[in-house]
């Protein structure tokens, strides 16, 4: 589909001439070739990024309940995020979650799929509470890109400075004052 997308061709009929059927779910080794080939794709090549996630997207989400491992699972639901592929990290992440009940990882990565950043005004109390004990658990394992991921998903830090720059208005002051009164 990449290369296809690459020298212009219509890849539907370049899929047919291959003999790709995308009717069934692909085995764990073809999704994990899929991610790889997606996570080579530069900032550039978005439009055939989108190509291959439209043409995909079914197969690729029949292929979630797949027998992977954890850290490929995490491998995929990363590269999905990337990608901002909500639909298919939310199948990915749902079953590892069942698979790993109360890795904190998989709770934010549902959580997120779910909702996306403002999950905070849409999630429910029981999904609030599940996030904030993945937040204790990953603070506990010393986690700390997904305590990161999960304090900026419960409230953003723009929450906590109303004027939305980064400085603290009283120190801002203060500094102010004693410029203006010993200027040296």
């Amino acid at each position: 589909l990449l290369e296809t997308f690459r020298v212009g061709k219509p890849s539907a009929s370049e899929l047919r001439r291959a003999a790709v059927d995308l009717s069934g779910a692909p085995g764990e080794r073809d999704v994990l070739a899929v991610v790889r080939a997606i996570n080579t794709l530069g900032d550039k090549e978005k439009r055939a990024l989108r190509s291959v996630l439209d043409t995909l997207r079914a197969p690729l989400k029949r292929a979630a309940d797949g027998n992977f491992s954890e850290a490929e699972r995490v491998t995929i639901c990363e590269t999905l995020l990337r990608c901002d592929e909500r639909t298919l990290l939310r199948a990915y992440a749902e079953i590892g979650l069942r698979r790993w009940p109360g890795q904190p990882l998989f709770v934010y990565l549902t959580t997120f799929a779910k909702y996306g950043a403002t999950a905070r005004f849409t999630m429910s109390e029981r999904e609030q509470l599940a996030l904030e004990a993945a937040l204790d658990k990953a603070l506990a394992d010393g986690d700390e890109r997904t305590v990161l991921r999960i304090r900026e998903l419960i409230a953003p830090q723009w929450e906590d400075d109303p004027d939305g720059d980064d400085f603290d208005d009283d120190t801002f002051a203060d500094l102010g004052k004693e410029l203006f009164e010993n200027p040296s």
